[in-house]
């Protein structure tokens, strides 16, 4: 379990758990991603490719020293400017690639906090920007879009599953939440109850307590309202 430590036991320990699956996961699909343009000829692509590789490690170094938001802020930049260098390169608004920017905003959303969600949403529409409005301008010349291909529906494949496993971790995090929020108000509710229950028993206390001082000093009053009758008494006799 490849968790860092600081996470064990936290709340943050499913959202790690989940996010370790991804670093496992980058590489593998950006390997899949550098094979394939080498195969096809792409040499300037699968150069950026392996240069991802190695930086999709560095960032899960990060996160493995503890660093969860700042690993996924990282990842959200790192991952949006390289989807938009690739379809740059390759087909401009109709490569495969975009399928990755609705995943990188989920990915995002996993730790549920709105900063790392804002980010990647903004740089997500800033590449999806320059994309169109780029080749519009003529500011890059886009591939003609190819026909399908076996290598197509493998990334495909693996982008989808990754996007499907996002949105299960999202759920299952928020359900989580809500448990431990459950929970937590559940156990409020018993501690208030006995407390409630506390305080009536010493209240009870107290009264039991105030009514044997009342009693006592009506006793000690009477002792004291005889003795003088006593003596008075005793003096009449003699």
């Amino acid at each position: 379990n490849q968790i860092p430590v600081k996470y064990h036991g936290s709340e943050y320990e499913s959202i790690a758990g989940t996010i370790r699956v991804g670093f496992t996961v980058f590489p593998f699909v950006l390997s899949i991603s550098f094979i394939r343009q080498l195969l096809e000829g792409e040499y300037l692509i699968a150069g950026i490719f392996a240069l991802a590789i190695a930086f999709a490690f560095a960032i899960r170094w990060i996160f493995l020293q503890g660093h969860l938001k700042t690993s996924v802020i990282t990842v959200s930049v790192f991952f949006t400017t390289l989807l938009t260098v690739v379809c740059s390169l390759g087909n401009g608004v109709h490569d495969i690639g975009l399928i990755g920017f609705p995943i990188i905003i989920g990915f995002s959303s996993i730790i549920l906090d709105p900063k790392p969600l804002i980010v990647a949403s903004v740089l997500c529409l800033v590449g999806l920007s320059w994309l169109v409005i780029g080749d519009i301008l003529g500011l890059f010349s886009p591939n003609p879009a190819p026909v399908g291909s076996s290598g197509d529906f493998l990334i495909s494949a693996l982008m989808v599953s990754i996007g499907g496993f996002v949105a299960y971790s999202l759920t299952f995090n928020m359900k989580g939440s809500l448990q431990n929020a459950n929970d937590e108000i559940k156990t409020s509710k018993q501690e208030a109850q006995l407390l409630a229950e506390q305080i009536e028993q010493k209240e009870e206390i107290i009264e039991e307590n105030y009514r044997a001082d009342i009693n006592r000093i009506d006793q000690n009053q009477n002792l004291i309202d005889f003795s003088p009758n006593q003596k008075e008494q005793n003096q009449n006799v003699y």
